[in-house]
């Protein structure tokens, strides 16, 4: 199992970029991508994402040719939004 998972990673990239950056470089149909927004109302992180970036977060996952996972929280409802 580790050596499959070994195998895996060895073609793992993490990148930072703004999600509308990241998408089409990356965007193949063995791609996952894992996304991590900011929380809903924690305007306070200094972060500005509004509403309207999660819906746009959400409409591009839906149409990507890889996979994507969202975080596993239930406050992060990004993937609600829509």
């Amino acid at each position: 199992m580790i050596g499959r998972v070994a195998l895996y990673a060895a073609n793992t990239v993490i990148d930072r970029l703004d999600w509308r950056e990241c998408i089409r470089p990356y965007d193949k149909p063995k791609t996952l991508f894992y996304y991590d927004p900011p929380y809903f109302h924690t305007e306070d992180y200094g972060f500005d994402f509004v509403i309207k970036q999660y819906e746009l977060l959400t409409d591009a996952a839906r149409s990507i040719k890889g996979k994507w996972k969202p975080p596993c929280t239930n406050r992060n409802s990004a993937r609600d939004v829509g």
